[in-house]
């Protein structure tokens, strides 16, 4: 048994949770990978390599990047506006918004109020739209910004799940294609991740083909389904789930950017563009951004969940490595194993 591997199933007993995931890698390999654990609470089916975790707000990075190819291919422009994306919508959302932009979005800087725990009638309002998934971001989109800024847009850091769901749906708007499918073109296949989706991975079943999330301190398996994750229009801010490898295919990309290496996907400037924090405020477009000692410079991170499932991705470029960590729970309990087991990695 590998020293990672003991490590991954000492936290996880410690902390009682289904399972826990770990990998550590380079900018150009994987280094080492272990599960442990079960797919579901009550289910003695083991965890696989191969088996998927839903990463949470780890996915507004992909969004970010995303967007960034899209404004290499000219589709869109970072001072882009929500009001000359959607001129037809103006009269429907508050004016402060018309003239936010796409930068702004991405840095929390839209003026769109804090939504760690959002409103739950607007979440009961998103869960019932109609239409395909385009139809329904436009709607989201008209019901989140009709109501008055929490802030002068640009003036201060709110973090939203609400500003990154309105920047895919501008990508949505500049290329006629959903966000999902905008994933998979520009992102997922040229990275080839192939365990990859969106949602609650797996089908309903009795015996799990894939770890379920859960609730109630993770002794509660949540089947996959609509109320196993957050409504699907908020897919930009939080819907993703992939296998450890597929993960790490774009945490290299990252890693590489951080280091100033030249990537095939992106032009430099661009890159850069991605990990900038221009306001100083430790947040850069999907990754939070944080100078430690322990690394020997500046660190990216991100945390992820649903309140079923917990992810955490950091990355420390001077030292070329890189830590995915993932479990199917979203309690304290599970948070916590997630930080005791990258404290472990890289403090060796």
């Amino acid at each position: 048994m590998s020293t990672l591997q003991q490590q991954v199933e000492s936290v996880r007993n410690a902390h009682g949770v289904p399972a826990l995931g770990a990998l550590v890698l380079s900018s150009t390999r994987v280094l080492e990978v272990a599960l442990a654990g079960r797919r579901r609470a009550d289910d003695e089916t083991p965890v696989r390599e191969e088996d998927r975790f839903h990463i949470g707000s780890c996915t507004k990075a992909m969004t970010a990047t995303l967007i960034a190819r899209l404004v290499d291919a000219g589709k869109l422009r970072w001072n882009q506006t929500i009001g000359e994306t959607f001129p037809a919508l103006k009269p429907e959302i508050h004016e402060a918004y018309h003239a936010v932009t796409l930068e702004q979005l991405l840095l929390h800087r839209g003026g769109i109020a804090e939504d760690r725990n959002p409103d739950p009638l607007l979440m009961l309002r998103l869960r019932a739209l109609e239409g395909d998934m385009r139809s329904q971001r436009r709607q989201a989109l008209v019901a989140v910004l009709q109501r008055e800024p929490a802030a002068s847009p640009g003036s201060q850091m709110l973090y939203s799940n609400f500003g990154y769901m309105i920047a895919g749906t501008m990508a949505e708007q500049a290329t006629g294609e959903s966000w999902e499918t905008l994933m998979r073109r520009w992102g997922f296949n040229p990275l080839k991740m192939r365990h990859v989706g969106f949602g609650a991975p797996g089908k309903p079943a009795r015996k799990p083909d894939q770890p379920r999330g859960h609730l109630g301190q993770c002794r509660t398996p949540v089947e996959p389904g609509p109320l196993a994750d957050n409504p699907p229009v908020l897919g930009p801010a939080g819907t993703i789930h992939c296998a450890l490898r597929d993960w790490a295919r774009f945490a290299q990309l990252h890693l590489q950017i951080a280091q100033g290496k030249r990537t095939a996907l992106l032009k430099p400037e661009t890159a850069r563009r991605l990990h900038e924090d221009p306001y100083k405020q430790g947040y850069s477009m999907g990754w939070g951004t944080v100078s430690r000692s322990w690394a020997k410079g500046q660190v990216l991170m991100h945390a992820g969940s649903n309140t079923m499932w917990y992810a955490l991705a950091v990355l420390a470029p001077a030292l070329d490595r890189g830590w995915l960590i993932v479990t199917n729970c979203g309690s304290d309990a599970a948070q916590q194993a997630c930080e005791q087991l990258l404290h472990e990695l890289a403090h060796p």
